[in-house]
């Protein structure tokens, strides 16, 4: 990550910034920590978004997509395998057997929409931002505006990591059990 955001480190620095009030003030100048107009990411800053769209986003989602359809995919060829052996041994056992089935499919389902769901909507604002920002041709937000909310996107990219795991302990159960197993003294040591 250090070498994919390296022109951003070595772009960025102090610059000097002149306003000048239209109300007739007093112009003045005042030191900014930015990216300076002579680096390397102020001339390819196209490419910049681009790579940081598909380093932050487009990667970890696609990547969470295949993995989290893999286990749905196992799941349910699992439940399917588990019928199918019931179904020889006899009908008493294959209907409460069945019903744990259908339910751990249930909530592995409900998991991975949730999951995916919540870091799609915590992350793409952000990038949905800058790409409308980059392919602008006027500036349609002020740069005040587009500071705070590129701040209130950034927050909620950040919030997906706490959300995650109350999202896990809520949904479940087994997450819950094994969680709260980790603080109880006699599970360390016959798990061991």
């Amino acid at each position: 990550m250090c070498l994919v955001y390296l022109p951003v480190y070595t772009g960025s620095g102090l610059r000097r910034v002149l306003n000048v009030p239209t109300n007739g003030d007093v112009p003045f100048s005042y030191d900014e920590c930015g990216i300076l107009t002579t680096s390397l990411i102020s001339i390819n800053f196209v490419v910049v978004i681009i790579l940081d769209l598909c380093v932050l986003f487009v990667f970890p989602f696609g990547i969470i997509l295949i993995c989290k359809v893999s286990i749905l995919l196992n799941v349910i060829c699992l439940a399917r395998m588990r019928r199918n052996t019931l179904q020889e041994r006899g009908v008493q056992t294959i209907l409460t057997r069945v019903g744990k089935s259908q339910k751990m499919l249930k909530t592995v389902t409900r998991l991975i929409i949730i999951l995916s769901t919540t870091y799609f909507l915590c992350n793409a604002p952000l990038c949905i931002f800058n790409i409308l920002l980059m392919t602008s041709k006027e500036n349609t937000v002020s740069m005040e505006h587009a500071s705070i909310y590129r701040n209130v996107f950034h927050i909620c990219m950040f919030l997906n990591n706490g959300v995650n795991f109350m999202l896990y302990c809520l949904i479940g159960s087994g997450f819950r059990k094994d969680f709260i197993g980790i603080f109880k003294s006699g599970s360390r040591s016959s798990s061991s």
